[in-house]
């Protein structure tokens, strides 16, 4: 016969429950009625045990009943009494759904554009912690131990601030249909094509749904942030507006974004990841190079918390359109890191070996994601993969003839010659890789200038970026 696991000890009653005499006397009271114990030792009739019953004592001596009733239970019992008394813990890999991240509801709209990132325990909570940290080896710890040592409130204040906030229904505001369907047409004709960061189906389920919704208060605010910053985009390249116009309008939906967008509470989750690349590319077409700057290095250190930059985050990912999300999102952080590094003449934050970890997304539209897709069938999406092995080669660049220029200003230091020669070898090496790029680009990839005047594609306009890419941004400096 088993025996019944011993209850835990019960601390002593607080002051607060003390009767009058013994709070007088400062004595220990275990605050029992009509008398309390210490009051019925004594034995003295003259005395009568009291309390003050103000309301909050009463109110105070009710908890303290209840918590004595919750001590005496068993912690299952309790648990499955109450299931708010359990500790919260993130949910296992084999349970979570698809396309939500830890802070998400199944029926939110902030599904739009995450996805689940299947990392150690630790990540689970904090992120993604290589082998050398001191959170691997905490973790490491008590998952030797059985998990006996209790977690810090640390995690559950990071559950609580790190939620995309509600917002009120002035700052739910939208515009017109008519004028939002516009907005969103030319993001996905013109935008979307050269920086594919969200998910164009899951994006456009969600746009759908967010007009038929009655109660603005349920309206999770990423979701607002993300349209907003949508239509910030394209309000710069709306041709059915004026000039002077578009510039404004754009700077009222960036400021509405700005509004649901929380920095210091921002979760870590692949929509954060999103939506700062959408801040960052907007502040790119902006006289606001500090700003972009720096929300393309917060998008690249959340990117790695999430353990983005490792294969196997991606592989072990719920389904192909999970895989592909989380691919497509860490290399848009490498694309924006040398994009940035090359405008405004810094050092880039990833290089080509931690680039490479993650393998490239497939060239397969988000509509086709759940289809057989034949390999010749054209996609917008072999664009991003393009510019993502021409930008490979755009960091060997910057690394070998930008980096460190100032060591090479005197021609006669003793490995001159020697430095010489290997910047010389180094050109050929680039250029070589250039040509086979180029040779390797698909047929509607290729600019072809003679082509007939007409009605420009959307592939017709990937072929002219490239090019522009390809003589723009790739050529070494003539100071060898």
């Amino acid at each position: 016969m088993t025996s019944s696991p011993a209850l835990p000890r019960l601390k002593r009653p607080k002051v607060a429950i003390a009767c009058d005499m013994c709070r007088r006397r400062k004595i220990k009271c275990d605050g029992s009625e009509p008398e309390c114990g210490p009051c019925r030792s004594r034995g003295d009739p003259d005395l009568h045990c009291s309390w003050n019953d103000s309301r909050s004592r009463v109110d105070i001596r009710k908890l303290q009943r209840r918590i004595d009733e919750l001590q005496h239970k068993s912690p299952s019992s309790a648990g499955a009494a109450n299931p708010l008394l359990q500790q919260p813990s993130p949910p296992s890999s084999a349970h979570r759904p698809s396309r939500w991240s830890q802070s998400s509801e199944r029926d939110s709209p902030a599904s739009a554009m995450i996805g689940p990132v299947d990392v150690d325990p630790v990540g689970s909570s904090y992120g993604f912690f290589g082998d050398s940290s001191a959170g691997r080896f905490v973790a490491q710890i008590r998952e030797a131990v059985g998990h006996s040592i209790s977690s810090s409130s640390a995690p559950r204040l990071r559950r609580e601030c790190g939620q995309w906030r509600q917002l009120s229904l002035d700052e739910c505001a939208l515009p017109p249909r008519s004028r939002a369907d516009a907005l969103m047409s030319v993001y996905w004709d013109a935008v979307h094509p050269l920086y594919p960061f969200v998910d164009r189906v899951i994006i456009n389920e969600q746009y759908e749904s967010l007009f038929m919704i009655q109660a603005f208060g349920e309206i999770n605010s990423f979701l607002l942030c993300a349209l907003n910053l949508i239509f910030a985009l394209s309000c710069q390249l709306n041709t059915t507006v004026a000039a002077h116009h578009r510039q404004h309008s754009a700077q009222v939906f960036f400021e509405r974004a700005q509004k649901s967008l929380d920095l210091w509470k921002l979760p870590s989750s692949l929509e954060s990841v999103q939506v700062l690349l959408l801040l960052a590319q907007y502040l790119q077409s902006t006289n606001e190079p500090l700003q972009c700057w720096n929300f393309v290095g917060s998008a690249v250190r959340m990117a790695e918390n999430l353990g983005l930059h490792l294969r196997e985050t991606s592989e072990h990912a719920a389904c192909i359109r999970d895989r592909e999300m989380m691919r497509r999102v860490w290399h848009g952080c490498v694309l924006m890191d040398r994009v940035s590094a090359m405008a405004y003449g810094r050092p880039t934050m990833i290089n080509q070996t931690v680039a490479a970890r993650t393998p490239l997304p497939v060239a397969i539209d988000e509509e086709d994601l759940t289809n057989e897709v034949d390999q010749e069938h054209p996609s917008r999406l072999a664009f991003f993969v393009q510019s993502l092995k021409l930008y490979d080669i755009l960091e060997e660049i910057l690394r070998v003839f930008y980096a460190n220029k100032e060591k090479r200003r005197d021609n006669c230091s003793p490995g001159f010659l020697d430095s010489l020669q290997s910047r010389v070898a180094s050109t050929v090496d680039v250029d070589s890789k250039l040509m086979m790029w180029e040779v390797s680009l698909p047929d509607r990839l290729q600019y072809k200038p003679d082509l007939p005047a007409q009605a420009p594609t959307v592939f017709f306009r990937q072929a002219v970026v490239l090019r522009q890419r390809y003589y723009g941004d790739t050529s070494p400096p003539f100071d060898l």
